[in-house]
């Protein structure tokens, strides 16, 4: 090929972001748990974005970086203080995956008749994130005419995409004394998953004779509850399932009679279940017990996995986690998911 003439256009563009963002948060009481809000270590939500036309580095061992860091070794001691007991740090690489296969009802408590449980006297709720990420972009395009010496005319027109991302992230989450999270089963109708709302409403989850207050459920989704004294009410977390054993699939397993791995109309207790909506009104009876033929609910799995998730108010703040997810079938044969919901108190 020879040629004898051409005409072409070559263009190109680069985006190159960066984003980091850290945040940290302490509360730290004695008796009874104060309204006033939370001391924040750092700007909240406030996050660092630049520009660059050369890739940073990302960051190295986060982490490690964040074990050592010296607010949070004086946070360790002063756990190790209030308690007498050596305190583990623990990060989201930590988590272990969860039992596939529902527990044996030999090896879960029953606890029909739960035992209050007394207050710690104190509480301290720790909380830190750090992130990093990378986003890099670049396009190509050529285009043009291009003549050869044997009158042959060729269009050209070539583009080229080239792209990457890159994200870290290290989540510590520390819950001493009266600030430990409480994990009552959630049954999702509406979705897939349990969602939660900054409202608030007021109830012994604890059942320690003191209420908490506690973010509302999103519509769409019920606690499984029992009413165990038959008043046509929930009166605290021990008419829950989690709450007093923090497992809240391993206390439904107690009541699996025939051992089949599921809660059905073959068990007893199995009538017994309802689904409670707490609502708006702030003592936490609106919307009253449900029965799960209402729903159409027919058999509740029993095995579940973890499935660690975080869930955020409008502003970031700390909500809950999601902690293990299962399922359960309606009497028209398709699913929906029961989770435990860590709900922070």
């Amino acid at each position: 090929m020879k040629i004898s003439a051409s005409y072409l256009t070559l263009q190109a563009s680069h985006s190159y972001i960066q984003r980091d963002e850290r945040r940290e948060s302490l509360e730290a009481w004695v008796g009874e748990r104060s309204n006033a809000p939370t001391a924040q270590i750092s700007a909240a939500g406030q996050a660092l974005s630049s520009q660059a036309s050369t890739e940073q580095s990302a960051i190295d061992n986060a982490t490690k970086a964040a074990e050592n860091d010296p607010f949070l070794l004086l946070v360790k001691q002063v756990l190790e203080w209030l308690t007498g007991k050596p305190v583990k740090v623990f990060t989201s690489a930590d988590w272990k995956s969860g039992q596939g296969t529902p527990a044996s009802a030999q090896q879960v408590q029953d606890t029909t008749q739960a035992p209050a449980q007394k207050s710690a006297g104190y509480g301290i709720a720790y909380d830190f994130h750090q992130s990093h990420s990378e986003t890099e972009t670049t396009q190509v395009s050529m285009q043009g005419t291009v003549l050869t010496a044997d009158g042959k005319s060729i269009q050209l027109n070539l583009s080229l995409s080239m792209s990457r991302s890159f994200t870290s992230a290290t989540d510590i989450s520390i819950r001493a004394g009266d600030a430990r999270r409480k994990d009552p089963l959630v049954i999702n109708f509406g979705g897939n998953a349990a969602q939660l709302q900054d409202g608030k409403f007021s109830f012994d989850l604890n059942n320690d004779g003191n209420r908490e207050s506690i973010a509302q459920l999103a519509p769409g989704s019920g606690y499984l509850a029992f009413d165990r004294n038959g008043n046509g009410r929930i009166d605290n977390g021990s008419e829950l399932f989690g709450p007093a054993t923090d497992s809240g699939f391993g206390e439904l397993a107690a009541l699996d009679s025939d051992h089949n791995g599921w809660l059905d109309e073959n068990d007893n207790a199995y009538s017994k279940l309802s689904v409670w909506q707490p609502g708006a009104d702030g003592n936490g009876q609106y919307g009253g017990l449900q029965s799960l033929a209402q729903h159409q609910i027919g058999a509740l799995y029993l095995g579940r996995v973890a499935t660690p998730f975080a869930l955020r108010g409008s502003q970031n703040s700390d909500l809950g986690m999601i902690s293990a997810s299962g399922l359960y079938l309606r009497e028209d044969g398709s699913t929906g998911t029961l989770q435990e919901v860590d709900l922070s108190v």
